[in-house]
């Protein structure tokens, strides 16, 4: 046990250190190439803090218990769309909000993160399944690109190229921080989870989900305290759409995911159907998500906890 705390400890550290570097270098190489802080966020980092949910989804697949890596990513899209939201509403003020964005791409998003649940209806996502997941994201990134809100005039040139290596190689670096604090932070999860003996959806649902989030958590803050709030909107709805779609798909092609339909579940699909609904309607109605909207969507979270643990207990 002392080795596993000192383990989840060191994790937090590492985890908190790279956040910090990866908006500093972002925000710079969005600048030089001429993008928006949310596209950058959307394609690289969301990348980056997806991937501990794409080794847990491989890993789990490869054991024969893709329900592992299920539960883990809709645990994960209900913390990043009511906690990570919701706290760091409530602590900066608000969140700033792009109005073409919040029209048009949130409502998509929030498509092909429940998709994974209706294709789920018959009670397997079969290979079928997951290759329509894989193309479903391919085709909306060629739908951003074509968004030319997302771009601005690029302002690199040669005498920039120092500056340019300087931030490349510090997202790197802090990217290679985050992935092994983030496999760290599972471990030491995995091992308290199963001493507890929860069952694989559960599990995946609460303690492997919490685990795998501590990234977009941590670059959450960090980006709201340097004042790039948009880097975090990018990040938390570009992870939740590739893994709904591509970490899900990839698990799906390894093994067919075969779940039975439990409480856990149909809490879990309630849940994230509540704050893809209030997330939206938050975005649409004003160009901000509000203190008291993030603090509405703290309670959705606590309250999803409360009636998981309820349900865990019987």
């Amino acid at each position: 046990m002392p080795f596993f705390l000192t383990l989840f400890v060191i994790s937090f550290v590492l985890i908190s250190w790279a956040g910090s570097s990866l908006v500093r270098s972002l925000a710079a190489l969005s600048r030089l190439f001429g993008l928006s802080e949310y596209l950058i966020s959307f394609l690289f980092m969301s990348f980056v803090t997806s991937l501990p949910e794409l080794f847990i989804g491989i890993s789990s697949a490869l054991q024969h218990v893709p329900q592992i890596s299920f539960g883990d990513t809709f645990g994960a899209s209900i913390i990043k769309l009511s906690f990570i939201i919701g706290i760091v509403a409530l602590f900066t003020g608000k969140i700033a909000v792009e109005s073409k964005i919040s029209k048009k791409n949130f409502f998509l998003i929030s498509l092909l993160a429940f998709m994974p649940f209706l294709l789920l209806s018959d009670g397997v996502l079969s290979r079928g399944d997951g290759i329509l997941l894989i193309l479903l994201f391919v085709i909306y990134l060629t739908r951003l690109f074509r968004e030319k809100e997302y771009f601005t005039k690029q302002t690199w040139n040669h005498n920039n190229t120092p500056g340019i290596l300087k931030h490349i190689r510090a997202f790197f670096v802090g990217s290679a921080a985050l992935i092994v604090g983030a496999y760290a932070l599972i471990l030491s999860s995995k091992f308290l989870a199963e001493f507890l003996e929860m069952s694989a959806v559960f599990f995946g649902l609460l303690i492997v989900a919490v685990g795998t989030t501590l990234p977009e958590i941590m670059f959450g803050f960090r980006a709201a305290r340097l004042k790039h709030t948009s880097m975090m909107l990018g990040n938390a709805l570009g992870s939740i759409a590739f893994n709904a779609t591509v970490v899900i798909g990839i698990v799906a092609l390894i093994e067919p995911i075969t779940i039975s339909i439990n409480g856990h579940l149909i809490v879990a699909a309630l849940f994230l159907f509540i704050v893809l609904v209030l997330f939206n309607i938050f975005a649409y109605t004003r160009a901000a998500i509000s203190r008291a909207e993030g603090l509405m969507l703290l309670c959705i979270y606590l309250a999803f906890i409360l009636t998981e643990l309820f349900i865990f207990s019987f």
